[in-house]
């Protein structure tokens, strides 16, 4: 795609940090805002401005028998993906990747050779990339601002009932520095009350952050507990990566004994999730142990409480406590987390000063 003019004089100048490869001409690998197996991203510019490119590749199609049918999955993830984002635009959110324009070009004379397309807002790269570049000094400020960050996209996204479902580092897009951070590829997102193309996942996306009652199969009819409270549990699990180098739920798992392991992690569990609960209680004890032991002191009274109740493998008692007992609002709710997260960037932003 690269020299190809869209519409309204975009122009394709380049892939986005990516490897071409020299059979197909099309990005090799899976990096950041690609939202699946189709995604395909590059640099596009108009004038002075660069965005970035989000096309949707039908190539990969080919071997799929009813191209038709494929075709039409592929129509509705990226048309889902779009009314994402316009929700987003018409709400204001500030917290999440705007998409800027969208459309779809023909390459060639196949069918094939269409492809339908988003252009976003071009980040500088993932909350990894800007991680790696702070000064250790200042990295607790920076990791908190992340947090920060992070939950006010969820909740702006929460309050038009839709629930990301992939919140990851790779997904926490960096911009500048006065800008921050905002979430990005709502590929695998839902919204309550319309029907997303990836709806019968358990988990549509990545597993190494899905919460563990989804692991093992329990499909909570609520929709804002199996949805937002995944949501919330994938917080929980960007802060255990900020301290422990990795998610939740993989530290999690591992400490479980193969008997009480799910299936998807070659496990041999086979009994219902309040059944193999109390186990995974257990290991999750230990789990909340090094994470005490990673976070500096001065963090700990306010941050481990915070990371248990994000992080809380029973989804009827994940959320702040006093939310789960109040009578209005919502047991997930991240008002008390975005004010903690935005006190602690604060305050360590001063000690990395003094």
């Amino acid at each position: 795609m690269v020299g190809t003019t869209l519409p309204n004089d975009w122009q394709v100048v380049s892939p986005l940090n990516w490897e071409l490869d020299a059979n197909t001409g099309l990005p090799l690998g899976d990096g950041y805002g690609s939202g699946g197996n189709f995604g395909i991203p590059y640099v596009v510019q108009r004038k002075e401005r660069k965005a970035f490119l989000k096309a949707i590749t039908l190539h990969r199609l080919k071997g799929r028998g009813d191209i038709i049918q494929a075709m039409r999955e592929v129509t509705d993830v990226v048309e889902f993906e779009r009314e994402i984002h316009r929700v987003c635009a018409d709400h204001r959110m500030d917290r999440v990747v705007q998409a800027v324009d969208g459309g779809q070009v023909s390459l060639g004379q196949n069918i094939e050779d269409q492809v339908p397309y988003i252009i976003m807002e071009l980040a500088d790269g993932d909350v990894r990339r800007r991680l790696r570049k702070i000064e250790e000094a200042q990295i607790i400020a920076w990791k908190m601002r992340a947090m920060h960050h992070a939950a006010v996209g969820l909740s702006q996204l929460h309050g038009q009932r839709i629930a990301h479902q992939d919140l990851k580092p790779s997904n926490l897009m960096s911009f500048d520095a006065e800008s921050g951070f905002k979430l990005g590829d709502f590929g695998r997102s839902v919204r309550q009350g319309v029907a997303a193309p990836h709806e019968d996942f358990n988990h549509a996306g990545d597993p190494s952050y899905a919460p563990p009652e989804l692991m093992y199969g329990e499909l909570d009819p609520d929709w804002v507990r199996r949805r937002v409270g995944c949501d919330i549990y994938m917080l929980g699990g960007l802060l255990s990566w900020a301290f422990l180098g990795e998610a939740a739920t993989p530290l999690l798992v591992q400490r479980l004994a193969p008997t009480h392991r799910p299936l998807v992690a070659r496990g041999q569990w086979v009994g219902t999730y309040r059944d193999v609960l109390p186990f995974v209680r257990s290991s999750f004890t230990d789990l909340v142990s090094d994470f005490e032991t990673a976070v500096p002191e001065w963090l700990r009274e306010k941050l481990v409480p915070a990371f248990v109740q994000l992080t809380e493998p029973d989804p009827q008692l994940r959320g702040h406590p006093l939310e789960r007992k109040s009578k209005h609002g919502s047991q997930f709710s991240l008002t008390r987390y975005i004010s903690l997260f935005n006190t602690l960037a604060a305050t360590a932003k001063l000690n990395a000063k003094a």
